[in-house]
């Protein structure tokens, strides 16, 4: 592989520790955003937002939770094949580790589609971009988290397409 090669999968290599901490910030946060929204319903008189966070919002989140370990698994490996100068010496080409990348990020996409998917139901609930919770400080780092990983995952599909 080429020096210019190597500098761009070094760039994507960048971008998957970006990842990596929206994915351990999601979940660390995540399981207290769900007790609110479940706390939320409960104290809510609208039954119809009560209904929207039983059924679509909690378990929507608790499906991102247990998807992103996942995730971060097949991340942590692109990492560790990117980052390792022995492991980067066996592809001959920029491409082959584009391939190699692509592969390890096909449970990266369904996720990011997934959180993208909940982004827009959860900020759907009371409209004009506000959600329910959002003066919590849990459910606000977990919604900037899903956000932030949308961005990321953006990037270094780009990064990949530079090889």
């Amino acid at each position: 592989m080429n020096d210019s090669d190597k500098q761009k999968v070094g760039n994507a290599i960048l971008v998957v520790m970006n990842i990596e901490g929206h994915l351990e910030n999601l979940k660390k946060r995540g399981p207290a955003a769900v007790k609110t929204w479940i706390r939320d319903a409960n104290n809510t008189s609208d039954a119809a937002l009560r209904q929207t966070l039983k059924s679509v919002i909690v378990p929507g989140l608790i499906k991102l939770l247990k998807d992103a370990s996942s995730v971060r698994k097949d991340v942590g490996s692109l990492f560790k094949e990117g980052s390792d100068a022995g492991k980067l010496a066996k592809y001959a080409t920029g491409k082959a580790f584009r391939e190699k990348a692509t592969r390890l990020l096909a449970t990266a996409k369904a996720f990011e589609e997934k959180a993208t998917s909940f982004h827009l139901a959860l900020t759907s609930v009371l409209g004009g971009g506000m959600y329910p919770g959002m003066g919590d400080v849990a459910v606000k780092a977990t919604v900037v988290a899903l956000k932030s990983y949308s961005t990321y995952y953006n990037a270094i599909r780009i990064e990949l397409g530079k090889l």
